[in-house]
């Protein structure tokens, strides 16, 4: 699970090792804070993440986008599920 974590310096370092960890077929969720200036809380909007981001991060991972997941009770914040090939 990666949850709130990717606006680290190099988020592709990151999916890098979460892949080499995660058995093949084993999956990885990621949340983070909506890029909304709405937001309660949270990190700076200038380096939150984007979804269509953390997709790019985590093909350059090689690791495949499974579904967008749904965060019911959760408006601030958005998901997603990958699959390590």
């Amino acid at each position: 699970m990666l949850f709130n974590i990717l606006h680290i310096d190099d988020p592709v370092s990151l999916f890098t090792e979460a892949h080499r960890v995660v058995r093949p077929g084993g999956r990885i969720g990621v949340n983070h804070w909506i890029y909304d200036v709405r937001t309660p809380r949270g990190p700076p909007l200038s380096i939150r993440p984007r979804p269509e981001q953390c997709r790019a991060w985590a093909e350059q991972a090689s690791l495949q986008r499974i579904c967008r997941a749904e965060l019911p009770g959760a408006p601030w914040h958005w998901g997603v599920v990958l699959e390590s090939p």
